[in-house]
């Protein structure tokens, strides 16, 4: 990870969350999750079953198995104090159907030492899927 030393509480965080989320997401660097992800990690208020960063873990494997060719190209990340925003877009093509799934979302993270506490999410409906859906496949 940079150097986040001088800097403040939010440029910390910000650059945490920029640094793992591209770490985890894109290229699956899943051992930053135990360095990232508080131990009472909740997503959309909700405490994972069994370990947060496992669960995060889970997630990422997830998303790659069914999308290989996976992006997720982060447009911004924002802080203020100990609350991180970070909006991207997610594209791939599904390994079974050869279908572009593209789809944008906005997370609010809440951080104490370092380590996401508690992730908002916005968004995030996946367009391919819906397709598939609608199409019947």
């Amino acid at each position: 990870m940079n150097d986040t030393a001088g800097q403040s509480i939010p440029e910390k965080n910000k650059e945490i969350v920029r640094f793992s989320w591209n770490a985890i997401f894109n290229k699956l660097e899943l051992a930053i999750c135990d360095e990232v992800i508080a131990p009472d990690y909740t997503f959309n208020g909700q405490a994972p079953g069994g370990s947060a960063a496992e669960s995060v873990k889970e997630f990422a494997k997830s998303v790659h198995a069914a999308y290989p060719d996976v992006v997720f190209d982060i447009l911004d990340v924002l802080g203020d104090g100990d609350k991180v925003a970070i909006r991207y877009t997610v594209t791939g093509t599904h390994s079974g159907t050869a279908q572009l799934m593209e789809t944008m979302a906005t997370n609010i993270l809440t951080m104490v030492d370092g380590r996401c506490t508690a992730n908002w999410q916005t968004g995030g409906t996946m367009h391919g899927i819906d397709h598939l859906q609608a199409t019947g496949h």
